[in-house]
């Protein structure tokens, strides 16, 4: 991988967990809407678990985007490491 298709991955690694925080930001607050709705019994528990179930999956898709970055991050140094160790042998 060259440097500069390393530093387009991690931009986009870094986008993407931008911006699934984002969406888990938004589910949270859908989440707490739901959840006054029916804790003021205008809504239904059915809404309230639909709302919990995209905040789970936003919550997942933040953390799977995070993991990507990280990976993202670590791929260019590896590989810059391998070469020089492979030199140094």
């Amino acid at each position: 991988m060259t440097a500069g298709r390393g530093r387009q991955c991690l931009r986009a690694s870094l986008s993407a967990y931008s911006a699934a925080n984002a969406l888990a930001a938004a589910a949270q607050t859908t989440f707490g809407s739901a959840l006054a709705s029916c804790r003021n019994r205008v809504g239904s528990t059915t809404d309230l678990n639909i709302a919990q179930t995209r905040l789970l999956q936003a919550r997942y898709a933040s953390t799977d985007a995070y993991s990507t970055a990280l990976s993202a991050a670590a791929t260019p140094a590896l590989a810059a490491g391998a070469g020089r160790w492979r030199s140094w042998q």
